[in-house]
């Protein structure tokens, strides 16, 4: 049954998802899916929030949670403590489900009760929740098989914010804790093996409830700003256009050079009845240039450090200004567009070894469109980032991977032939970590990184990478005529 839960929920969404819970509650209500959630079903009143875990919920659950979410209201009456206060909610809950809701959903909707679920009329409601703004979470130790055999993909993070989550405050703790102890198996970059690393995947769920859409707004619009993209537009479309052979209209042979292969089916029915067929096509001797968006694929990747140290009131116009441009020039280019963000941590442990927390996150996939859920992440790291452990920096060489996988992992399903990288990475490690800033550990990521973008670019297709800005300290130990040797410094 679990099997059947998981591939009913995976097949939508979580926009879907949303907009079915927005159509049965008729307020904007967010959906979150994750199997951390200790209850299968918890419905968060104050934040307008639906969480469930997808090994023991389905279809019917969101929607009977999209129900639940009209008694928003009950969220002001109660006890006082927050404690007595879900609990008390949770009762009226369930209460009200058995006595309303199964069957006025069942009067609405004819055979809804059909749909998988685990809350279907008639089942145990055990597990189902109500709370005014909190939800429960497993202990990383309890949920995570990630001690128990390779599966090592499985370990993550997640960052809510809006609501308070209990049970996952130790998380990071436990991390070092277990890196101190040995516990956990570690990767290295070849060449640098002295600083291992642990791939640690980052979910962001973002409340949707951003208030700076006008000024996002305001710098798509602008005028001035309107003039870059228009000149960068230009500027990419000349260097990548595709130049096609352009046919001479109705010009089909019976002798020729140019086999035109999708009409050999109509030449063998026209041979039955002894005709023949032209299926042999000339060229014209002119070219005409082509632009098509699905022959690229950019890969936009930042250092989600920089967000720490961002003055919100004070540098918020020039990072949105710079976001919106870099952001409204590929959805109007309408190319394939990957976002990343990765933040490395640097971990001290026992006898001087240093361990990296590489904390990736994903802020837009091939298949998402440019729309509100990708501002929201944004806003959410500007404004809330999550609070990670050990010291910032940037293990460049592990980023350079993480970027050039993203061009292998989609070429099997896509068909590119030109790859851009928009890279962002600006800092080092601190200074305190002097042995991850000389020219040995500096030189080396620097030939690593070199390495990655030479094989990619020996790829079939075009490699642009004018848009990468890297520090001055490892640009300068590329050697010439290699990938560092032409980004852009910063100091």
């Amino acid at each position: 049954m679990h099997k059947a839960f998981i591939t009913d929920l995976n097949r939508y969404s979580i926009r879907t998802l949303e907009l079915l819970a927005l159509l049965i509650s008729g307020v904007d209500t967010r959906v979150i899916i994750s199997s951390r959630a200790k209850h299968p079903l918890t419905v968060v009143l104050e934040s307008r929030s639906i969480v469930l875990n997808p090994d023991q919920t389905s279809l019917y659950d969101v929607i009977l949670g999209a129900m639940l979410m009209k008694y928003r209201a009950w969220r002001n009456n109660g006890p006082k403590s927050d404690f007595n206060k879900d609990r008390w909610l949770t009762h009226k809950a369930r209460q009200k489900v058995k006595d309303d809701i199964w069957d006025s959903l069942e009067k609405k909707f004819r055979r809804i009760h059909e749909l998988p679920g685990r809350y279907r009329p008639g089942t145990s409601l055990r597990g189902l929740q109500m709370t005014y703004n909190a939800i429960e979470w497993q202990p990383i130790e309890d949920f995570d098989p990630y001690l128990n055999g390779d599966r090592r993909h499985l370990i993550g993070a997640q960052s809510i914010d809006d609501f308070q989550i209990t049970g996952a405050g130790d998380d990071f703790q436990w991390l070092e804790s277990k890196l101190r102890e040995g516990q956990l198996t570690l990767e290295t970059v070849p060449s640098l093996e002295e600083l291992p690393y642990l791939r640690v995947p980052l979910e962001l769920t973002p409340s949707q409830r951003y208030t700076s859409t006008e000024e996002w707004e305001s710098h798509v619009q602008d005028s001035e700003n309107q003039s870059i993209v228009n000149d960068l537009m230009r500027c990419m479309k000349d260097k990548s256009v595709v130049r096609q052979d352009r046919l001479r209209a109705g010009r089909y042979k019976y002798a020729g050079s140019h086999l035109k292969s999708d009409r050999l089916v109509q030449a063998r029915l026209f041979a039955r009845i002894g005709r023949p067929f032209p299926i042999f096509r000339d060229t014209s001797s002119h070219i005409e240039p082509i632009f098509d968006p699905k022959e690229h694929l950019t890969v936009i990747a930042f250092d989600l450090n920089d967000f720490y140290e961002l003055d919100w009131h004070g540098d918020r116009s020039a990072v949105l200004k710079f976001l919106a441009v870099i952001l409204d020039l590929h959805k109007k280019m309408e190319v394939d567009t990957v976002i990343i963000g990765v933040a490395d941590r640097i971990i001290s442990l026992p006898y001087g070894k240093r361990v990296c927390i590489h904390f990736t996150t994903t802020l837009k996939k091939i298949e998402d469109s440019f729309d509100e859920s990708l501002f929201n992440k944004l806003m959410l790291l500007m404004r809330n980032p999550p609070k990670l452990p050990g010291r910032s920096g940037c293990f460049h060489a592990l980023m350079a991977e993480e970027i050039t996988n993203q061009f292998y992992r989609h070429e099997v399903e896509y068909d590119h032939s030109f790859y851009t990288v928009f890279w962002w990475a600006r800092r080092l490690v601190s200074y305190e970590l002097s042995e991850l800033r000389d020219h040995s550990f500096l030189e080396r990521s620097a030939q690593r990184i070199d390495h990655l973008f030479r094989d990619l670019a020996k790829r079939e297709g075009t490699l642009d990478t004018a848009a990468v800005y890297l520090p001055s300290d490892l640009c300068q130990k590329s050697e010439p005529g290699e990938f560092l040797n032409g980004v852009r410094i910063l100091s």
